[in-house]
């Protein structure tokens, strides 16, 4: 049987067809991509507030309490926040900074732009090998200076170092089959490695649980299968077996020491329809990396023929063999089409974003469009300024200033100032983030309850000592990351029950309400 052409066999080749000052222009490009990530820093920080989850853990790790021991309290009358506790990995990345500089939100923030650059730098890597040089510029310039990537990294989230961790392993898993002279060995020490990447990835977001399979998958068909036989060489190495005994070496240990999954399956619904509904949304939030924050026939068009290249590229790479980024994209997206759509975001796509790209510059160098090698070029060259286009309007759209609603904005100062200076310690709050609450103000806080049932709310309140509820003055405060309807059947309910409430605080954009004991409500 015919053998596939390995594409690693060419690398050498594609090395010396570099011109003499690709070097220079490769390092030209990354100094360029790295001064548009410290310039494009955004002062203040947005509403969503996983970023106060992470930096509270962060503070449990520095004073040496357990990760659980946050000032987030669940509300099971509204789980879709999140669970008690987030995975450890980045807490611990941040816990360096919240030492030397406490919680000092601007550091933190440049803790993202590392871990940016450091995913840039990782998807290089591990494409880089299948380019040729005008490849690889091209692939390096569309990931790094990609206007989602560059605003992605102004909040303190996990998916930018999720998605780096995840290259990291898929970079080892291809580079210990880069086989010489036929040998198909692989590097044992490099599976190793890839056992550890493999569970900083699930440590920093709980999807990372796929990359075992992506891993063993690789490894046998990297080995010859299916080439060889259905049933030979279907046995993993013991290589990769060990690999996956280091990724579960991690997984148990955080499962033991911080059990935090139990809410995201309960999470999860069965609906026959949610994966096809899944898979055109994230097919939009894929598109939304090419937006340009103006025209969205122009995205579209854009984007239609990104994809058209995308397909004609994955129909070539693939003629050359199946690789561990490859497998990838089967896996990662497997979880996300089972995943309540409501909950979905666009950056949960991120680690695939490369991938796209990837097979889009692979495409764009297949084709020659009027017989000529030279047009390959040519059609890339067209390709790039059409996204330089794109990415130019939508870093411009986008501006890069301080959120117009988020933490930093003086009525949300004087609101947490109020909390911290009014109310006791031991007393609970009830408000729409929480764990931004938590966080700046030292009180234990909830999120609302989502049910619109009086008597439900009481006995909750009650029984968890919730003393003071806050709520919007105005419908922009949370315009942003709320979520309307639940926001409005909150508000509808205090509105209803102001016989339970006595109003004690507003300012331009809060209302702090006392929450009545039994006794002064008469009960």
């Amino acid at each position: 049987m015919e053998q596939p052409t390995n594409p690693i066999s060419s690398e050498a080749r594609m090395q010396a067809l570099s011109p003499p000052g690709f070097r220079w222009q490769l390092t030209a490009l990354f100094v360029l991509i790295v001064i548009v990530h410290l310039v494009t820093y955004a002062p203040g920080h947005s509403w969503g507030d996983d970023f106060a989850m992470y930096i509270m853990e962060g503070q449990s790790l520095v004073e040496g309490r357990s990760m659980m021991e946050t000032g987030y309290v669940p509300n099971p009358h509204n789980p879709d926040i999140g669970p008690v506790a987030y995975p450890p990995v980045l807490p611990a990345i941040l816990a360096p900074v919240i030492a030397i500089r406490g919680v000092d939100i601007a550091a933190l923030k440049l803790v993202g732009v590392v871990l940016s650059l450091l995913l840039v730098v990782l998807a290089y890597a591990t494409f880089s090998p299948y380019l040729g040089w005008c490849g690889r510029l091209a692939f390096l310039a569309v990931v790094g200076l990609n206007p989602f990537i560059l605003e992605l990294k102004t909040s303190i989230n996990s998916d930018i170092p999720f998605a780096a961790f995840v290259f990291a392993s898929i970079l080892l898993m291809d580079r210990a089959y880069r086989t010489v002279d036929g040998e198909q060995t692989p590097k044992s020490y490099l599976l190793l490695l890839a056992g550890v990447a493999m569970y900083l990835a699930y440590g920093t977001r709980n999807i990372g649980i796929v990359l075992p399979a992506v891993l063993l998958a690789n490894d046998v068909i990297q080995r010859g299968w299916p080439r060889n036989g259905l049933f030979r060489g279907i046995v993993p190495s013991p290589a990769a077996m060990s690999a996956c005994a280091i990724f579960a070496v991690g997984y148990f240990a955080q499962k033991y020491y911080l059990d935090n999954e139990g809410s995201y399956v309960d999470l999860v619904k069965f609906d026959p329809f949610l994966p096809v509904k899944n898979l055109g949304f994230y097919t939009q939030r894929l598109a939304g990396f090419f937006n340009n924050g103006y025209s969205k026939p122009a995205a579209a068009v854009l984007f239609a023929g990104l994809s058209v290249l995308a397909l004609i590229g994955l129909w070539r790479h693939l003629r050359q063999g199946i690789r561990s980024f490859d497998l990838l994209v089967p896996a990662y997206m497997a979880p996300l089409l089972i995943w309540p759509t409501h909950l979905s975001v666009p950056r949960y796509i991120l680690p695939l974003v490369p991938v796209f790209m990837f097979y889009m510059i692979r495409g764009a160098l297949s084709v020659q469009v009027f017989g000529s090698f030279a047009s390959r070029r040519i059609l890339i060259g067209v390709v790039l300024l059409l996204v330089g286009l794109s990415y130019g309007f939508r870093l411009y759209a986008f501006g890069f200033e301080a959120p117009e609603q988020g933490i930093h904005r003086p009525a949300t100062q004087e609101l947490f100032a109020f909390i911290r200076e009014n109310t006791a310690a031991e007393n609970r709050v009830v408000f729409t983030k929480p764990r931004a609450l938590a966080l700046f103000t030292g009180r234990k806080a909830l999120v609302y309850s989502d049910v619109d049932t009086p008597e439900a709310n009481e006995e909750l309140y009650d029984s968890l000592g919730v003393r003071w509820l806050i709520v919007p003055a105005n419908e922009e405060v949370f315009a942003e990351t709320g979520i309307p309807e639940q926001q409005a059947r909150y508000s509808n309910w205090i509105n209803r029950h102001q016989s339970w409430l006595q109003k004690v605080y507003t300012n331009d954009d809060f209302i702090v309400y006392r929450w009545l004991s039994k006794a002064e409500r008469g009960g």
